[in-house]
Parts: structure tokens; C-alpha cells; sequence
């Protein structure tokens, strides 16, 4: 069964809800949830086989305030 945060991602990436929420969402994480859903989404794109290029049009539809950097 998948997890709250494996849902939302996906829902999220599906477009299914608005990224405005999910950035709400994610703020609202405790800084270690926050660690466990970057590595999710790490591990997510790797199984999508995501490349470097996709870099800027995902951050750019992520509506996430530049520069975002975590350490993890």
C-alpha cells in the first residue's frame, strides 16, 4: 500500500491536484519529513529515468521559489 507521501507526489505529478498545494504541503513537513519525501521524489525520478535537462521545466512548473537547495 502506498504511503501519504508516495500519494500526493503522485497525485501531484498526475497534475491531479494544484502544485500550489503540494508546495503548501511540503513547507508544512517537519524538516526530517522533508528529507524522507526529497529522497522519495529522488528515488521517483530515477524510476522515470529523469535527465539532467529536465531540470529547469520541472523546477520552473514546480512554482518553487528559487534557490531551493536542501541538504540531505
Amino acid at each position: 500500500m502506498a504511503s501519504a507521501h508516495e500519494v500526493m507526489l503522485n497525485e501531484l505529478a498526475q497534475g491531479l491536484r494544484p502544485m500550489a498545494d503540494g508546495v503548501e504541503w511540503f513547507e508544512g513537513l517537519a524538516e526530517d519529513e522533508q528529507r524522507r519525501v526529497l529522497r522519495l521524489l529522488i528515488y521517483f525520478c530515477g524510476e522515470a529515468r529523469a535527465r539532467v535537462e529536465d531540470g529547469p521545466e520541472t523546477g520552473a512548473r514546480s512554482c518553487i521559489r528559487p534557490p531551493r537547495t536542501h541538504r540531505w
